[in-house]
């Protein structure tokens, strides 16, 4: 049964260029500033990667397990001191144990 890694890059203000997201060295979605994407992912481990043009920003392990995934770029504030601060962070989805969605 598979599952998803969901993917998605928002940077605050507008960015040229796109991002380019890898499974185990394999080009799976190129993003720009507010898009998301959606790859279908095994039950076992993988090798997740980004890049901006050549230059690896990010590298992170999918576990084995039946769990989805998320990879998301996240900015440390919203002023205008820290603004343009942030980092990619890839987690598990748990589930909601006893909550109706």
């Amino acid at each position: 049964m598979g599952r998803v890694l969901h993917i998605s890059y928002n940077e605050f203000g507008l960015k040229v260029g796109n991002i380019t997201f890898l499974i185990d060295e394999q080009v799976v979605c190129k993003l720009k500033n507010h898009e998301s994407f959606d790859a279908e992912i095994s039950e076992s481990e993988h090798k997740v990667n980004v890049k901006v043009g050549f230059l690896p920003v990010f590298k992170g392990t999918v576990s084995a397990g039946t769990n989805n995934w998320y990879l998301s770029y996240e900015q440390s504030g919203t002023n205008a001191r820290n603004a343009g601060i942030g980092k990619f962070i890839l987690y598990e989805s748990k589930p909601f144990y006893g909550k109706s969605l």
